[in-house]
């Protein structure tokens, strides 16, 4: 019995409060040491979240980590944060947007807001950026309440702290009298510049042919702040005179929905190696005065991934650079270029000049491949090219029967090969030797050359499936019209090879504003000839007044 006793006294001496309510440990002198996110001195208490106080004074950071951010008080019993009034989130650390935006509005931390970001063109150079942002380019918002603050970005016609008030409908004053009563034009002409940059630096090439393909998209932001975009523009780069890409894009702009651009003259101007200039001239009373200017998509141009909205081919310029010829195949993988190299030693006949047909997307056919990035080809600052240009060398060649076999089972000299290099610096034809001269470099595994001639169709919706000798697919949806099947190759029994060399360049757009309108020429709140009632965005038209932008007279005023 006396022992029992003592056992018992020690077993009282060693218990903890509660036993730490099972969520912790008991030490020494009978005191718990809780586990995370328990305390008290049972670790009954849960602990709640912490985050970036709103405003705290400790460890000389008014900023620092706090329970409930400092805008609430933890309920123990649950671990949840009950919030002041203002703030939300399961660690208090937003603010609430008034009114939840009234219906009319986005709820959007600062850091998303978009004037809260300063886009890289803003930084570097502009010149090198097009004066466009690329796709993850800007420098976002980095304040300790970058993630905390909130406020409404309102839907288009609303606006406010709230988006509670309505705009008004907008239009050119009736009693202003205009210039072009005079014979001068008052109206705003916005010029658009679809392009991509020349080549430059040290392997600069001489362009020989060049041709723009791909598709085009633009976004109008309306009197309201609301922005619209177009449907795909199918090609409006290089049709010869322009005149088919200016219509259409401006029945692209037209066909914008709720009558925004009722009209507006789209006319060409100018076609070059590597762009083509458009002229946009707003005139409608509902696109009165100086409108805000017109935008492409952030760089790089075009979207063919499923969900794209709209789906549009990308954009880009193709120059074939140079071509050369071996004399045979066993004289250029010695490296002996003394004889001709227009083909006498083996009796053929220089090349029809290759010509880059366009970016062609099948139907079915994955995407991803079929759009070139700056992390995919277009790193070239080692190869002296400018960020937006990718080299591509494409070589075709004829090997005799007698020769060693390119692959297991290509035995036939009638067969002609090619195989395809990106990114490539262009140097002489020996160049191709150091990468694949024993013809067995994975890299450059050969594809035997489509014998038969096809009609690819043009537009990536409708299926251009066809392979041929004029539509070889050398990658990244881009094909080459070889001219013929043998491309110049010798066709008397020697080997023989072909090596076309071009450049390829993505294309950005550039939109400026030309010519403003005249200061006559207004875009007023009703005109200047009413007042608005934001509570229901309509006018209150003055006498003589009429319309709902009470743009039209009744009377002589």
């Amino acid at each position: 019995m006396i022992v029992v006793g003592f056992a018992l006294l020690a077993f009282a001496a060693a218990r903890c409060p509660n036993s730490c309510s099972g969520h912790g440990d008991c030490g020494v002198n009978d005191k718990c040491t809780c586990w995370a996110n328990w305390q008290g001195f049972d670790c009954s208490e849960r602990t709640c979240e912490y985050d970036i106080a709103w405003a705290t004074d400790y460890r000389q950071d008014a900023h620092y980590y706090a329970e409930c951010s400092g805008k609430g008080i933890c309920d123990r019993a649950t671990g949840q944060c009950v919030c002041f009034d203002g703030y939300t989130g399961s660690a208090c650390k937003r603010s609430v947007c008034p009114n939840d935006c009234s219906g009319h509005g986005k709820c959007r931390l600062v850091s998303e807001l978009p004037d809260a970001n300063q886009a890289q063109s803003e930084v570097f150079d502009l010149t090198a950026n097009h004066n466009i942002p690329t796709v993850g380019s800007a420098y976002p918002y980095t304040g300790w309440d970058g993630d905390k603050i909130q406020a409404c970005v309102c839907d288009g016609e609303f606006f406010g702290p709230d988006c509670s008030l309505r705009r008004c409908p907008r239009g050119d004053d009736p009693l202003t009298v205009c210039p072009e009563l005079t014979g001068a034009s008052p109206r705003q002409v916005q010029t658009l510049v679809i392009a991509s940059t020349p080549a430059s630096g040290a392997n600069a090439l001489t362009t020989v042919a060049t041709e723009v393909d791909g598709d085009l998209v633009l976004h109008f932001t309306d009197n309201h702040g609301e922005v619209w975009t177009t449907g795909r523009i199918a090609d409006p780069f290089d049709d010869g005179t322009g005149v088919a890409g200016a219509a259409a894009i401006e029945n692209a702009l037209k066909a914008l929905p709720n009558y925004k651009i009722p009209a507006v003259d789209v006319t060409f101007v100018a076609d070059a190696a590597a762009a083509i200039t458009f002229e946009v001239t707003f005139n409608n009373e509902r696109t009165s005065g100086n409108q805000q200017l017109l935008s492409c998509d952030p760089l790089p141009l075009g979207c063919v991934t499923a969900g794209c909205s709209p789906m549009y081919r990308q954009p880009a310029n193709f120059r074939l650079s140079t071509y050369q010829v071996t004399a045979t195949y066993t004289e250029w993988a010695d490296g002996d270029e003394s004889e001709d190299p227009a083909g006498g030693d083996g009796g053929g006949a220089n090349p029809v000049v290759a010509t880059p047909i366009g970016w062609i997307w099948t139907a079915g056919a994955s995407t991803a491949n079929n759009f070139i990035t700056s992390d995919s080809i277009l790193d070239n600052s080692a190869s002296g090219l400018n960020a937006d240009q990718a080299n591509v060398r494409v070589v075709v060649y004829r090997r005799d029967a007698a020769t060693a076999a390119v692959a297991a089972g290509t035995t036939s000299d009638y067969y002609v090969y090619y195989f395809v290099l990106w990114d490539k610096t262009m140097t002489a034809i020996t160049d191709v030797a150091s990468d694949c001269g024993t013809w067995t470099n994975p890299y450059c595994a050969p594809t035997v050359v489509p014998t038969g001639f096809t009609t690819p169709g043009g537009d990536f919706t409708n299926g251009a499936t066809g392979v041929g000798y004029n539509h070889v697919p050398i990658g990244y949806g881009l094909y080459v019209d070889l001219g013929n099947y043998n491309a110049g190759l010798s066709d008397n029994g020697i080997d023989s090879m072909t090596v076309f060399d071009f450049t390829v360049a993505t294309v950005h757009c550039e939109i400026t504003e030309t010519q403003r309108a005249d200061e006559m020429f207004e875009d007023l709140e009703c005109s200047g000839r009413g007042t608005c009632d934001h509570s229901t965005g309509t006018c209150s038209c003055f006498e003589g007044h009429y319309g709902d932008h009470c743009s039209l007279q009744t009377i002589l005023v």
